[in-house]
Order: C-alpha cells, then sequence, then structure tokens
C-alpha cells in the first residue's frame, strides 16, 4: 500500500509540473485545451518575438580569462536576462553555456515587443563592454 501511495503522489506532482510547465510556454487559452485533453487547433500570430543572445568572440575570451572571470561574466550577464524574465511577459527557453533564449508572450502588443528589443540590444551592449 505504501508503495502504491508513494507513486501516486510522485505521478501527482509529475501532473503539476506539467501543467505548470504548459501554463509558461504557451498561451492560457491553449494550456487550458491542452489540459482538458482537447485538440487544439493552429492559429496564426502576425509577430512573435524570440530572442537569442549569444556572446561574441566566447570561445576567445574563454581562451585567455580564467574561467572564474568567464563564470562571474556569464553570471552578471544572465542575472540582468533572468531579471527582464520576471519583469516583463517572457519565457526563458534555454540558458546554454553563452547562449540564451527567450520567448516573449504571444498574447502582448507590438508596443511591449517594442519595448523589450531596446532593452535586450541596452542589455546585450552592457554585457558586451563587461566582457572585454
Amino acid at each position: 500500500m505504501y508503495k502504491r501511495q508513494k507513486r501516486d503522489a510522485a505521478d501527482q506532482l509529475d501532473r503539476r509540473t506539467n501543467q505548470a510547465l504548459l501554463q509558461q510556454i504557451l498561451p492560457p487559452q491553449v494550456a487550458k485545451q491542452l489540459l482538458s485533453g482537447k485538440q487544439v487547433e493552429p492559429e496564426k500570430f502576425e509577430e512573435v518575438t524570440i530572442f537569442f543572445s549569444d556572446v561574441v568572440g566566447f570561445t576567445d575570451i574563454c581562451a585567455q580569462v580564467p574561467p572564474i572571470k568567464v563564470v562571474k561574466m556569464l553570471n552578471e550577464l544572465y542575472t540582468v536576462m533572468d531579471y527582464c524574465t520576471a519583469q516583463f511577459p517572457l519565457y526563458k527557453v534555454e540558458t546554454i553555456g553563452d547562449a540564451y533564449m527567450v520567448r516573449v508572450s504571444l498574447c502582448i502588443n507590438a508596443s511591449v515587443t517594442i519595448m523589450l528589443h531596446v532593452i535586450c540590444s541596452i542589455v546585450s551592449g552592457r554585457s558586451a563592454d563587461k566582457g572585454s
């Protein structure tokens, strides 16, 4: 009986985790349909913003500076980027090494997207200055 309760609790945790993930990365109406087992019809969006960042010269930087400085540089950069994703309707898709990928919410208007482009450009410019 104990093994079954443990398995049921693990299954419930998995379901909650999956629900939370779907609600983060998909528009609310799509997540709701998927979670209720309904088929989701494709939608067309005129504008969607995906932000990719990459540290220019990262391999050369890694070869020339101590590893702790590389870690510190990436930590500073991604702390700022994580702050931006927490302040705006953004979803951090992935961080691998020096690459950072963010998806802007599909349900926001173009003025917010433009503002985010400006913020990301400023952040990218500042982080490039710190890395050199």
